[in-house]
């Protein structure tokens, strides 16, 4: 039995049916009620809530998830083979594959050509029309995934667990037309949610059960390179911030050494600098400000690191930089296929949730994508889960371009698709202000 099938195996409720809906709600406000020496990265069973507190359907390995969430898994045979594997809380054990090992593909975003001087990379057009022939030869689980949508009443949540290396851009998925709809993308139709180990995925987050539907109440810290070239709209982007109050660190070694302190009232930790696009090895990925100073931020750095911010406050990391949410396997150090990256980290470190992404992402659409959400963060009414902000992200940006796209169109839904979130499909948030710069 695969490692998947051995999951799906044990995920049913009672008498072998799927469970409900998630009924239960739990808000939580940063106002630091948690103990400094209480380490998430050391989270046991022990500190888990009482099993008389949990919803049926929010343990992953006990039960099949909520009704409108479908989880997709992606299983690596070696490195040239993988299977499909589908359950939803409407199928129980029942869902979709497994599917036979069929060939992995190389469509990475991360190799999407940048510009004339990278004229070995793939052309923007072309990587959209490999996705397309990639989704036709998976018709099968398109087809399954419409069924979920019918099935959710539009309101399917979809957690993809890709245990492979090979960096399928999923959000970019085509989906079949439905009731004469035109052809439509999957990251602007479903709300995606990556996972990368369903095995310990509750480990570090035992606090909570998985499928809570959380809401977080708090402020920002962050930090803008002064370096970015965003022309106006990098301005905003910095200008909400400052609108907010944000805690603004002026170098990432400030952040950093934060992100270490017990300090509460946090519910957003933002990013916005430079990545790495081709590193040794996972552990060498960096964020880094190019100012000359080497003001650098590394995985491995991070790795070694006891992160209490994240004691006192439950927040989300937004990484708004080049292949910051990418997670590969180490061949260099640990010879290990276990997939590592900032999202990694940062989860084992205790944040809810990491937003990143999976390639090169133009300065200027980068800042202007992060003003509009921490804009939208603000609002006073009804919450989304943030699966579903970056949904509605890149359906704004899709509606915004012509049916004819050129090249530089095409780049710029590429971007667009970049953008993707590991954590809690169903957490919440809402920024507040704060008390600006420290």
């Amino acid at each position: 039995m695969t490692r998947a099938g051995s999951i799906f195996a044990r995920a049913r409720g009672e008498g072998g049916q799927p469970a409900g809906p998630l009924r239960s709600r739990r808000v939580f406000v940063n106002t630091g009620d948690r103990s400094p020496d209480d380490d998430p990265a050391a989270v046991t069973a022990a500190t888990a809530p009482a099993p008389e507190e949990l919803d049926e359907a929010s343990v992953l390995l006990d039960a099949p998830p909520p009704r409108n969430v479908a989880i997709l898994t992606v299983q690596e045979h070696d490195k040239r083979l993988f299977s499909l594997q589908g359950m939803s809380g409407i199928d129980g054990m029942d869902g979709f594959g497994p599917t036979g090992p069929r060939n992995q593909p190389d469509i990475r975003l991360a190799d999407r050509a940048q510009g004339e001087k990278q004229k070995s990379k793939v052309e923007p057009k072309n990587l959209i029309g490999i996705m397309n022939g990639f989704s036709e030869e998976n018709d099968e689980l398109r087809s399954w995934i419409n069924k979920r949508r019918t099935a959710a009443g539009g309101d399917l949540h979809l957690v993809i667990t890709d245990f492979t290396g090979c960096e399928i851009p999923w959000e970019l998925l085509t989906l079949p037309s439905r009731g004469g709809a035109p052809e439509t993308y999957l990251g602007a139709t479903v709300s995606i949610t990556r996972w990368h180990d369903l095995g310990y995925a509750h480990t570090f987050r035992g606090r909570l059960p998985l499928f809570t539907d959380e809401e977080l109440t708090g402020h920002v810290a962050a930090f803008v390179d002064k370096t970015l070239k965003g022309g106006a709209t990098e301005k905003t982007e910095k200008g909400v911030l400052t609108d907010l109050h944000a805690t603004l660190d002026e170098r990432l070694e400030q952040l950093r050494n934060r992100l270490g302190r017990p300090e509460a009232g946090f519910a957003l930790v933002y990013l916005a600098c430079h990545g790495d696009a081709e590193p040794p090895s996972p552990f060498d990925y960096a964020l880094e400000a190019r100012d000359g100073s080497g003001d650098r931020l590394t995985v491995g750095d991070l790795k070694g690191r006891t992160l209490q911010l994240f004691v006192q406050s439950r927040a989300i990391v937004f990484i708004n930089a080049c292949h910051s949410g990418r997670m590969l396997q180490d061949e260099i150090y640990l010879k290990s296929k276990y997939l590592r990256g900032f999202p990694d980290v940062f989860l084992r470190k205790g944040a809810v949730g990491v937003i990143g992404t999976t390639g090169f992402v133009n300065s200027e659409f980068a800042a202007k994508m992060g003003a509009w959400f921490l804009q939208e963060l603000r609002t006073t009414g009804e919450l989304e889960p943030v699966s579903e902000l970056l949904r509605r992200w890149r359906a704004k940006v899709l509606s915004e371009l012509p049916a004819e796209r050129s090249e530089q169109d095409n780049a710029y839904l590429l971007n667009a698709f970049m953008y993707v979130y590991y954590g809690n499909p169903l957490a919440r948030l809402r920024i507040t202000e704060g008390e600006g710069p420290s």
